[in-house]
């Protein structure tokens, strides 16, 4: 279980990163992905819809539990969106 809630952990610290990429904007960002009635709160049930939902995403078979493989698979692609991300960045910086 402690393995499970580490492995949880580190999928959503790397959701949260990949989704802010400007820091800056971060608890901006974050918050309003979350916050689905916009009232600039998280609710408890807004909190769990947002885990919920990051849950389905990474559980690619829909046998409601999560692999080391699906893990694995969501860190490639949380990894793949971040370069890109990136990379847009920095194309619109060079074309400022």
């Amino acid at each position: 279980m402690k393995k499970f809630a580490f492995l949880a952990l580190t999928v959503f610290l790397g959701v949260i990163t990949v989704q802010a990429h400007d820091h800056k904007k971060m608890p901006r960002k974050m918050l309003e992905s979350i916050d689905t009635d916009k009232d600039k709160k998280i609710s408890k049930q807004e909190w769990q819809a947002f885990h919920d939902k990051r849950f389905a995403e990474i559980d690619k078979d829909g046998d409601g539990f999560l692999t080391k493989d699906e893990f694995k698979a969501q860190r490639k692609a949380m990894k793949k969106k971040h370069k890109k991300g990136k990379k847009d960045h920095d194309d619109h910086d060079d074309n400022d």
